[in-house]
């Protein structure tokens, strides 16, 4: 159980910060997204192996954490809040089948001017267990190790603080992870959101697969046609699609949901042009047409709540 947040704790708790030049909702993926975080959690030296990670409230997350002298150390995590991307509380603990010997962590991400500052909150269940994780693993040292490792993994894919290829938005939706993913990969219902605000579309082909293709020509309100040709690279049911579009403006989009405590999905946009001066001459016009092609997938979501197909 989380501890009620009026309690007194801290005798018993160790609070490190890091503010990151990164904005929130890159470094909140590089801690949910189950492709990055396993990268770089951990101390110095430290590797991580993943068994199992299911990143929603009540999910669980098996690891092992492999120090540098080859000692394995299994960890366990519960998810109890996930509050995109604003927090994330979780209770983690050692061996799994010890669940009695666990702490309670509570991660809270702020942004400010495109700089990103993360708490990270441990509350033990007493002062003597605070003090022996201090004392006998370094746990201090190793808190502020743990978020500069998460600073270098940030950087290493800040490619937007470089260059501007990299174009995002996010969107809150309210409806569960699978209903927003269904609207993705049904095909029928993808053609009637995919775009800007008054695109249509006809799909010619679409593999819905890992390496499918996915082929169809998107009309333009004043009648211009614009045919795609796109690669399905990634899919992760329900978390995750990546495609790759060659041709003209050639980019690769990922689309990251992520559930959220009260039921809804946290949708990101994250799309990467291959030519940086391209992606410069039209960023005027992708920047307000991706924040549409969300809204108008909230829109197809929320009709299909109301008119189930």
């Amino acid at each position: 159980m989380i501890p009620s947040t009026d309690a007194d704790t801290s005798d018993r708790d160790i609070v490190i910060s890091r503010t990151f030049t990164a904005p929130r909702v890159l470094v909140w993926a590089a801690w949910t997204d189950p492709a990055q975080v396993g990268l770089w959690w951990g101390p110095n030296g430290f590797t991580t192996t993943i068994h199992q990670i299911d990143v929603r409230p009540g999910g669980i997350w098996i690891f092992d954490m492999h120090d540098p002298d080859g000692t394995i150390y299994p960890n366990w995590i519960r998810y109890v809040e996930i509050d995109p991307p604003r927090r994330l509380v979780y209770v983690h603990g050692g061996d799994k089948d010890q669940k009695d010997v666990s702490f309670n962590v509570t991660v809270d991400f702020t942004e400010e001017h495109g700089r990103t500052t993360v708490t990270m909150r441990h509350v033990f269940p007493t002062k003597q267990a605070r003090d022996e994780v201090v004392e006998r693993y370094g746990a201090i040292e190793g808190g502020k190790q743990h978020l500069a490792n998460l600073e270098a993994h940030v950087s290493s894919r800040n490619t937007s603080a470089t260059d501007q290829t990299t174009f995002r938005c996010e969107r809150a939706i309210p409806a569960s992870i699978e209903q927003v993913f269904a609207a993705i990969s049904q095909p029928e219902r993808l053609a009637r959101w995919w775009g800007p605000k008054g695109f249509t579309n006809t799909f010619h082909v679409y593999h819905f697969t890992p390496g499918g293709r996915w082929s169809l020509v998107m009309h333009a309100p004043n009648g211009h046609k614009y045919p795609n040709e796109n690669i399905f690279e990634e899919i992760h049911a329900p978390h995750r699609v990546v495609v790759r579009h060659d041709g003209a403006h050639a980019f690769r989009l990922t689309i990251a949901l992520m559930p959220t405590a009260k039921g809804g999905t946290f949708v990101t946009w994250t799309q990467v042009f291959d030519d940086p001066e391209e992606a410069k001459r039209i960023a005027h016009i992708v920047i307000p047409a991706n924040d549409e092609n969300l809204l108008r997938l909230e829109e197809e979501v929320h009709q299909g709540l109301v008119s189930p197909l």
